[in-house]
């Protein structure tokens, strides 16, 4: 199963995951779930899932799965796993989430199932990244200034993308971080006049 922090072939990391369902304290990847992509610069939904594995209602998404800028999951885990038949794989539809399309290859789900991406002895990533969503209409803000501070005080900065999200961030172990969006007032006090 792919879980949070796993990698995709376009660069990407699994940013969402069901929190109520981890695999060695990681969230699982399912239907739905998002991965950031820098390759295609943004943030897209994973758009295959086990049609007869689900965790809280979605299914789960497994090494070779898709998301919809047909970037392939790779999965880094091998403590839980999933047999899979042919024709088991449950596609977003085209409208769903933002997709921009794509299906399901249901005849390599089999064989991308049982194909492992990691020894015993590789080291764990932890990744994270923000989005910055509109107080009042709920919506993502694109193009805003951001500086993510982390625990030894680096900092990285940048603007979020399309879909309001910062750059993902990863590291060797699990750490605190803090983002700052930069919001700035008009460059006058505005009269009645003005307006």
């Amino acid at each position: 199963m792919i879980v949070f922090g796993d990698k995709t072939d376009h660069g990407g990391t699994v940013i969402e995951g069901d929190p109520t369902s981890t695999v060695a304290g990681k969230p699982i990847a399912r239907l739905g779930d998002k991965v950031s992509c820098p390759k295609c610069k943004g943030a897209f939904p994973i758009i295959e899932g086990v049609s007869d594995t689900w965790y809280a209602d979605k299914p789960v998404a497994i090494h070779g799965h898709k998301t919809s800028c047909s970037a392939t999951l790779i999965g880094s885990q091998t403590l839980l796993t999933v047999s899979v038949e042919p024709g088991n794989a449950k596609s977003a539809p085209d409208s769903a989430e933002g997709t921009l399309g794509g299906s399901a290859d249901s005849s390599s789900t089999a064989a991308a199932a049982s194909a492992s991406s990691t020894s015993a002895d590789q080291r764990q990533t932890y990744a994270t990244c923000f989005q910055c969503v509109d107080d009042v209409t709920g919506q993502p803000v694109a193009g805003r200034a951001y500086l993510i501070t982390r625990a030894d005080g680096s900092t990285q900065s940048g603007k979020t993308d399309a879909d309001g999200y910062t750059e993902v961030i990863e590291g060797d172990e699990d750490e605190a971080v803090s983002v700052h969006f930069h919001f700035s007032a008009p460059a006058k006090l505005l009269e009645v006049a003005d307006l």
